[in-house]
C-alpha cells in the first residue's frame, strides 16, 4: 500500500481544488489525506492531520458519528459536528464515499460547513440532509428550492455551467434564474411532478452569470413531503453536451489522428495485445528505434522486467474502462543504445472509441527529471545528515500557525525536548519574548526573506533560559514557504564572557588601585579612591573605613555610598558585633541585615585593616548577596590589604617628609650660620690682619725713606720685606672678598657677578657676562647669596678642571623665576660616571649647589659630555608659590 500523502490518484486535481472539505480515512480511522479546504475548516495543517485520526476532528459529544461510521453512506448524507483548533465545534453536511475496490481498506469523507442561524440557514440545513443522490450526480448541476420558489441549495457544478458560485444562488427566486418565456412550462411541469412520483424531464433556459442563456435538460424530483428536505430538486444536464456526445465519434477519430501525426509529441498506437501498430517520429527519437524495428513487436518486451506487471495492468485497465479512461504510469523502457530510460506513458484513447480502434499512448522521456529528483533526494539526504550532525540547532516552523514542523537532534539536546514534544509547541512556547515581539520578528523575516543574526533567549523544558544566536530564513517545504531557524547555544560562552568581564573589571580595579597608591601619598585621597574602586568592582551599596577613637570605639573615618543604606543600618547588633570581632580577633566577619519591607536583605562584610602587627581599622562593605561569594571576599580582602599598606606607607612617608623638612631647616640654618660666620671672619680680617699689614707696610716705607740701607743687599732685603707685606695686604683683601663680597651686600647680585667676571677676565679668561636683571634690581638676600655662591663654585671648577679660557654667564628673570646659566667649552665629563681623582671637596661643591637650590624650592641641572663642555642651569622662584610656571623650563631648553 502506498504511503499516506504520496498517492498518485487520478482525481488529485479534483481532490485539491474541490469546493468541499475532503478526507481520506483508513479502516482503522487514521487520516490518510486531506485537501486544502478540509485543513482550513479544521484549522490544522495537512501534516498535523496526517499524524491524527478521525477521532481528533470528530466531536465526541455527537453520538451520530457512531451510526454514520458504521453505515458509511448507506443512509446518505448526514449532519455531523466537527471540532476545529482550540476546541471550537461546527456543524457540517457529511457524505461518505465507497472504495473503488473491495480490497481498499479506506473510505472518503466529504463535508461542507453549514451556514449560521436564521430561517434561511434552517432551510439550508434541511438541504444538507438530502439523500446522497446529490453526490451521485455531482457532475450535473443540482438546485433545491423550497415551496416558495426560493433556492436554498445549489451544487458546485452550477458554477461550471451557469458561472455562479453556489452561495450566489442561495436565497434567489427560481423565477429570476429561469427564462421568462419558460416560466409557464416550468410551472406546468412542476405541477405534473407534484402529482407523479419520481423525476420528470423538462428543457429550460437558465440565465448565465454573464447574462447569456444556457439550455439544460432538467430532471425534477418532488420531495416536498420529505421532512428532511421539503423542496423540489432539479438535476440539470447541458443540452450542448448532449450534442457533443453525438459528435464524439467523429471528433474522436480526428483527434486521435491529429495526436498521432503531431511531430512534437511522442505518440504510439498499440493493439489490444500490446503490439506496436504505429510509432510517431517523436517517439522514434525518444526510444532510439526506427519505426520498422518496433511495428509488429510486443511493446512489453521493451519494458523493464520489474515494470512489466504495472504496464500490463494499465493496459488492461484502459481496455476495460474504454475511452472514458485516461490512465498513466511511469515505466522504464529500453532505449536503442541499450540503456534504460524513464518514461511517463499516458493512454489517451481506448479500443471501444470510434476512432482508430486501438490504444493511443503518449510517451514522455522523464529520465532527466528522475535523475534530478534522485539527485535532489540524495542532496536532501546529505542535507538532513548535515543538519542532524551539526552542533547548531535547526528547526522548521509554520509561519502562519507558528508551530514547529521539524527539529534536529542538536535543538532537542539544547532545549531538552523530544522531537514529538517540539512538534506540539509553537514559537510562542520556545522564544522567551512576548507574542508581539515574535510576530514582528516573523513578519520582518517574511518580508525581507532573511534575518540578521540576533541574540535571543529560548525556554528549556526544565524552565531555564538558554541564550542563543539565532538566524532565520525562508525555505520551501511541501509546496509552501516555512521558517528555517538556526540557533547556536551560546549560554556557556555568555557565562564565560561575563566571568571574563568580571575578572577584567577586577584586574582594572586592582591596576587603578596600584595607580592610586603610586600617584599620591595623601592618606585621605588614597582611602577615598580605594573605597570608590571597591564599590564599583563588587557592586557595593556602601563602603566604610572605621578606626578607633580615643575611647576605643569604632568611628567612621571615610565612607562612600553610606546614604544608600537605610537609617541606622550600621548600628544593627549584627554590624556592631562584626566590627568588634574584627578589631579583637583580626578575622573577617560576614553577616546579613534585614531592613524595612521595601529595602529587602543586605549582606555585610567586615575586614581588618592590618598594619604590621596591629589592626588600625575596619573596612565595612554592604551590598547584594553576591558579596557573600568567595571571589568577592578575596577581592575585597586584597583591596583592604592594599588600603592598609597604603595607609602605612603614607604614615611612613609623612614621617620621612617631616624628617626631611627638619633636615632642610637644619641645612638652611647651617648655610645661614656659615654666611654669618664668613661675614664675621671677613670683618675681623678686615679690621685686624688687613689693618695691621697695611700699617706695617706704611711703617716700612717710612723707615726706608728716613733710613735708607747703605748697601745693595740691605736695599734688596728691604724691598723684599715691603713686597711681602704688600702681598699680605692683597691676600687679606682677597680673603675678605671671598668670605663675604661687600659688592653683594652693597650693590646686589648683578654687580657682584660682574666684578667676578672682571676678575676672571683679568686673569686672561675670555668671559661673556649677560645680565638682564639690571644693575640696580635687588633680589631676596637668600636668593642673591645662593646664586652668587653657586657662580663662585662653578667658576672655581672651570679654573681647576675645564682646561679652557672661554666662559659665559647669563642671569635672567622670566615669569617670577630667576634663571642662572654658567657655560664653558672645556673638556667636559660624563655625569653618570664618577670621575677619577674627585675628592670629598669636589663632591661637596656639587652637593652644596644642589642643596642651596633645593632650599629655595628651585631646580638644579648639570649637563655635560666628554669634549662638549659643561652647562650648569639654575632656576629659583622669587616666591614660595609660583602659579605662573608652565611646564619645566629646564626641560624645554636646548640640550648640549
Amino acid at each position: 500500500m502506498t504511503a499516506p500523502g504520496q498517492r498518485d490518484f487520478t482525481y488529485r486535481p479534483f481532490f485539491e481544488d474541490a469546493p468541499d472539505g475532503m478526507l481520506m480515512v483508513s479502516e482503522g480511522g487514521r487520516l490518510l489525506d486531506a485537501n486544502p479546504l478540509a485543513c482550513a475548516l479544521l484549522g490544522r495543517t495537512r501534516e498535523e492531520l496526517l499524524r491524527a485520526d478521525l477521532r481528533a476532528v470528530a466531536d465526541p459529544t455527537d453520538r451520530a458519528w457512531e451510526e454514520a461510521l458504521s453505515e458509511r453512506g448507506v443512509g446518505g448524507a448526514r449532519q455531523l459536528r466537527f471540532v476545529g483548533r482550540g476546541g471550537g465545534a461546527f456543524e457540517a453536511w457529511v457524505a461518505f464515499t465507497r472504495p473503488a475496490r473491495a480490497s481498499d481498506r479506506q473510505f472518503g469523507l466529504i463535508f461542507r460547513k453549514l451556514a449560521g442561524d436564521g430561517a434561511g440557514s434552517e432551510a439550508r440545513n434541511n438541504a444538507a440532509r438530502v439523500d446522497g443522490v446529490l453526490f451521485e450526480n455531482g457532475p450535473n448541476p443540482i438546485i433545491l428550492y423550497e415551496a416558495g420558489d426560493t433556492i436554498c441549495y445549489a451544487s458546485p457544478s452550477v458554477e461550471r455551467l451557469l458561472g455562479y458560485e453556489p452561495d450566489e444562488l442561495t436565497g434567489v427566486s427560481i423565477s429570476d434564474v429561469v427564462h421568462p418565456d419558460d416560466l409557464g412550462l416550468a410551472a406546468r411541469e412542476t405541477q405534473k411532478t407534484a402529482s407523479v412520483p419520481g423525476r420528470q424531464p423538462l428543457t429550460l433556459r437558465y440565465r448565465h452569470k454573464d447574462s447569456s442563456w444556457v439550455r439544460m435538460d432538467s430532471m425534477a424530483t418532488d420531495v416536498l413531503h420529505d421532512p428532511d428536505v421539503e423542496g423540489m430538486v432539479i438535476d440539470g444536464h447541458d443540452v450542448a453536451e448532449r450534442g457533443q456526445e453525438e459528435e464524439a465519434p467523429r471528433r474522436g477519430e480526428r483527434r486521435n489522428l491529429m495526436l498521432v501525426s503531431d511531430p512534437t509529441r511522442a505518440m504510439t498506437v498499440l493493439e489490444p495485445d500490446a503490439t506496436f501498430r504505429y510509432v510517431s517520429p517523436a517517439a522514434q527519437r525518444a526510444l532510439g528505434y526506427a519505426p520498422e524495428e518496433l511495428v509488429g513487436r510486443d511493446a512489453l518486451g521493451y519494458v523493464h522486467q520489474e515494470d512489466r506487471r504495472q504496464a500490463r495492468e494499465i493496459l488492461e485497465t484502459a481496455i476495460r474502462q474504454g475511452s472514458a479512461a485516461e490512465v498513466s504510469a511511469e515505466l522504464r523502457l529500453e532505449h536503442g543504445d541499450g540503456s534504460w530510460h524513464h518514461f511517463r506513458m499516458k493512454i489517451v484513447d481506448s479500443p471501444d472509441g470510434p476512432g482508430v480502434g486501438a490504444l493511443v499512448a503518449e510517451l514522455k522521456d522523464v529520465t532527466e527529471q528522475k535523475e534530478t529528483e534522485e539527485a535532489l533526494r540524495q542532496s536532501e539526504g546529505r542535507y538532513r545528515a548535515v543538519v542532524d550532525q551539526t552542533n547548531e540547532g535547526v528547526y522548521l516552523a509554520d509561519a502562519g500557525t507558528m508551530r514547529v514542523l521539524e527539529a534536529n537532534k542538536a535543538l532537542q539536546e539544547t532545549l531538552g525536548y523530544t522531537e514529538e514534544e517540539l512538534r506540539r509547541l509553537t514559537l510562542y512556547d520556545l522564544v522567551a519574548d512576548d507574542r508581539a515581539g515574535v510576530d514582528e520578528y516573523v513578519r520582518r523575516t517574511l518580508q525581507e526573506k532573511r534575518s540578521h543574526i540576533d541574540e535571543r533567549k529560548y525556554r528549556r523544558k526544565d524552565g531555564s533560559l538558554a541564550c542563543v544566536e539565532e538566524y532565520a530564513g525562508i525555505v520551501p517545504h511541501e509546496g509552501t514557504e516555512v521558517l528555517c531557524v538556526v540557533v547556536d547555544d551560546v549560554t556557556e560562552r555568555k557565562r564565560t564572557e561575563e566571568n571574563l568581564r568580571r575578572s577584567l573589571g577586577v584586574l582594572l580595579a586592582l591596576r587603578e588601585a596600584g595607580q592610586v597608591l603610586g600617584s599620591t601619598l595623601e592618606a585621605e585621597e588614597i582611602v577615598t579612591r580605594l573605597l570608590m574602586i571597591m564599590r564599583g568592582v563588587s557592586g557595593l551599596t556602601a563602603a566604610v573605613i572605621s578606626v578607633e577613637n580615643e575611647l576605643g570605639q569604632p568611628r567612621i573615618w571615610r565612607e562612600v555610598g553610606l546614604e544608600g543604606l537605610w537609617r541606622r543600618a550600621r548600628y544593627a547588633p549584627q554590624a556592631e558585633e562584626a566590627r568588634r570581632a574584627v578589631l579583637d580577633a583580626g578575622e573577617h566577619q560576614l553577616f546579613r541585615l534585614r531592613g524595612p519591607e521595601s529595602s529587602g536583605q543586605l549582606v555585610g562584610l567586615c575586614l581588618p585593616l592590618r598594619m604590621k602587627d596591629r589592626i588600625a581599622g575596619v573596612l565595612e562593605a554592604y551590598g547584594p548577596e553576591s558579596l557573600a561569594g568567595e571571589d568577592a571576599v578575596e577581592i575585597l580582602r586584597s583591596l583592604a590589604a592594599q588600603a592598609a599598606s597604603a595607609l602605612e606607607n603614607a604614615r611612613l612617608y609623612g614621617e620621612l617628609a617631616e624628617r626631611e623638612r627638619r633636615l632642610a631647616d637644619l641645612i638652611g640654618q647651617l648655610f645661614t650660620a656659615q654666611e654669618e660666620e664668613r661675614r664675621r671672619v671677613a670683618y675681623e680680617v678686615h679690621d685686624g690682619l688687613a689693618q695691621v699689614a697695611a700699617a706695617a707696610h706704611q711703617h716700612l716705607q717710612g723707615f726706608a725713606r728716613f733710613y735708607p740701607p747703605g748697601s745693595e743687599d740691605g736695599r734688596a732685603l728691604l724691598s723684599q720685606a715691603l713686597e711681602l707685606v704688600q702681598r699680605t695686604v692683597g691676600e687679606a683683601r682677597r680673603v675678605i672678598a671671598n668670605l663675604r663680597p661687600t659688592a653683594l651686600d652693597d650693590f646686589g647680585l648683578g654687580t657682584a657677578l660682574r666684578i667676578e667676571a672682571d676678575r676672571l677676565r683679568a686673569e686672561g679668561y675670555r668671559i661673556d657676562y649677560e645680565n638682564n636683571l639690571g644693575e640696580d634690581e635687588r633680589l631676596p638676600v637668600a636668593v642673591e647669596t645662593a646664586l652668587f655662591r653657586i657662580t663662585q663654585e662653578a667658576l672655581t671648577n672651570v679654573r681647576r678642571h675645564a682646561n679652557t679660557r672661554r666662559v659665559r654667564v647669563t642671569l635672567d628673570r622670566l615669569r617670577g623665576r630667576v634663571h642662572l646659566n654658567i657655560r664653558d667649552w672645556g673638556r667636559g665629563f660624563d655625569p653618570e660616571v664618577p670621575r677619577v681623582g674627585d675628592g670629598p671637596g669636589e663632591r661637596v661643591g656639587l652637593n652644596s649647589m644642589q642643596e642651596r637650590v633645593a632650599l629655595l624650592g628651585g631646580s638644579f641641572l648639570v649637563q655635560s659630555r666628554p669634549g662638549g663642555g659643561v652647562l650648569v642651569t639654575v632656576e629659583v622662584p622669587l616666591s614660595p608659590e609660583d602659579p605662573d610656571r608652565e611646564g619645566d623650563p629646564i626641560a624645554s631648553r636646548d640640550r648640549m
